[in-house]
């Protein structure tokens, strides 16, 4: 009873503006779900239109370039810090034979595997690397390789309870007591019948074996939201735009003129127009017969600022400066570009964390253990 009794009375006082349901924001009405929620109805449709635009929109397709580019740059390597020459020396060949043959796949190496990972996290918010410890006896410098699986391979789907006060949530397995225990990967990609078999299996990986590079922006996040989401729609919308525009360019080209008669039994012309007319040509008309050359309606002076505006509104949501989203660069300077690369390159390297659980020794860690720790990928 006391809750519409204080909106009625905030609406009658005033106070926040942004609170109030007046003209301007009658229809302004959010859900007011959980992140979490919103991503079991939203994710996958939000993730699968991320993609599509990569593949399709020139766009997406820089801005995630560039954001995987400015993020990983020649690679994440290590530094050792053993001062005994030769040690240092053995090692650093150890880690560059071990970087060639990191990856499970067998088709790049540890710094391909960083672009990897840096490209599905613009994309979907998050990507899995599993770690898969191999036999002494598949001839490995280090028994150990790293296997990249994108967000589609963790069904987001899946929620149930399990004995022990154990619960999945989101494809996630926790503990009587919150802490990541598992993950349930599917065994093969959903989206990917050219695998036979397993389609709709899933199996069990234990949390120390994965890392989840995620950015939990909200309390209680479990998945990651895609970096494209708030500018799905208007690239879009603007490349049904511009196909729009240049369908209607290339249609008023082909009209060069028209030809109209009083005679209302006037044969139709043979064959198009385009073999009637030529360069230079005189058309001689018959009586009764008038030519108007075509005159389309032009886009005007509002396309070139309309594109850039909503480019600009595009490269904000993205988080990438206007000229590497774009490749514009006469409206740039020395100044302004490289005040922009300062800004984005150290929020590009920051973006992406690796919420990493793993199993604790009962030593006094449990606070990390329970806070999360966090690794650059």
């Amino acid at each position: 009873m006391a809750g519409p009794f204080l909106r009625r009375l905030g609406a009658w006082v005033g106070g926040f503006d942004a609170g109030l349901s007046n003209r301007r924001l009658r229809g302004f009405r959010p859900a007011r779900a959980h992140v979490n929620a919103l991503l079991a109805a939203a994710g996958p449709d939000m993730n699968a239109r991320a993609r599509y635009l990569v593949r399709n929109n020139g766009y997406a397709q820089g801005a995630l370039d560039s954001w995987a580019a400015n993020t990983v740059g020649t690679g994440v390597k290590p530094s050792s810090l053993i001062a005994a020459p030769a040690r240092k020396a053995a090692l650093q060949r150890l880690w560059q034979d071990w970087t060639d043959e990191a990856d499970a796949e067998g088709v790049t190496d540890f710094y391909g595997l960083q672009r990897r990972i840096a490209r599905e996290f613009f994309l979907t918010g998050e990507c899995f690397v599993r770690l898969r410890a191999r036999r002494p006896g598949d001839g490995l410098t280090v028994p150990l390789q790293l296997q990249c699986l994108p967000s589609e391979m963790l069904p987001i789907g899946r929620t149930e309870v399990l004995g022990g006060g154990r619960a999945i949530r989101q494809g996630i397995e926790f503990d009587a007591v919150g802490r990541r225990v598992a993950y349930h990967f599917h065994r093969r990609h959903p989206g990917d019948p050219t695998e036979p078999g397993l389609a709709g299996e899933t199996v069990r990986v234990p949390a120390e074996d994965v890392l989840h590079i995620v950015d939990p922006v909200e309390s209680g996040q479990l998945r990651g939201v895609s970096r494209f989401a708030p500018a799905i729609v208007k690239l879009f919308l603007l490349d049904q735009y511009d196909d729009a525009e240049l369908d209607r360019k290339k249609v008023a080209a082909m009209y060069a003129m028209f030809i109209t008669s009083n005679d209302p039994d006037a044969a139709p012309l043979e064959g198009e127009l385009g073999d009637q007319v030529a360069p230079g040509q005189i058309v001689r008309l018959d009586p009764g017969e008038d030519m108007k050359v075509a005159d389309p309606a032009d886009s005007g002076a509002t396309y070139e600022p309309f594109q850039y505006r909503t480019l600009l509104q595009v490269s904000a949501a993205l988080g990438i400066p206007y000229a590497q989203l774009s490749q514009d660069m006469v409206k740039a300077n020395y100044s302004n570009a490289r005040t922009a690369l300062m800004e984005f390159r150290p929020a590009a390297q920051d973006g992406a964390r690796a919420d990493e659980e793993d199993d604790e020794d009962d030593d006094g860690r449990a606070a990390d253990r329970d806070a999360g720790r966090r690794a650059e990928p």
